[in-house]
């Protein structure tokens, strides 16, 4: 692990939170990578249109890093001293499912669930 630790620029606050070490930014972006390019190629087979794939692919990248990233201590104390951005950032991931609906259409009573799931868990 690299304990090394740095000051983030302001537009990664919200991800990562001020500060972190770079070992909890290589976790999380690498996991990201390797979540969404294990989901593309899942649903390449499908053959879905370029952007849904392309959708999907970014959506799974941004919930696997985002899912190691509230792991770290630093976006976990960001968050704390914020309470009001986290509910904000809470209510934007709501928007998960409802990108996923425009994908699997005949999914949405799942999407649906997820999203109530989502704000119930986070409350």
């Amino acid at each position: 692990m690299i304990p090394k630790e740095i000051t983030l620029p302001k537009a990664l606050h919200e991800l990562h939170g001020e500060t972190t070490r770079i070992s909890a930014l290589v976790m999380a972006y690498l996991a990201g990578l390797i979540v969404a390019g294990v989901t593309v190629c899942a649903v390449l087979p499908a053959g879905l249109p370029v952007w849904k794939v392309l959708l999907v692919g970014f959506l799974y990248l941004d919930m696997a890093a985002g899912m190691v990233a509230n792991l770290s201590t630093y976006t976990n104390q960001y968050y704390q001293r914020k309470p009001r951005l986290r509910t904000g950032f809470i209510l934007l991931h709501c928007l998960h499912p409802a990108l996923f609906g425009l994908v699997l259409p005949a999914g949405w009573p799942f999407f649906v669930f997820v999203g109530a799931f989502t704000l119930g868990a986070a409350g």
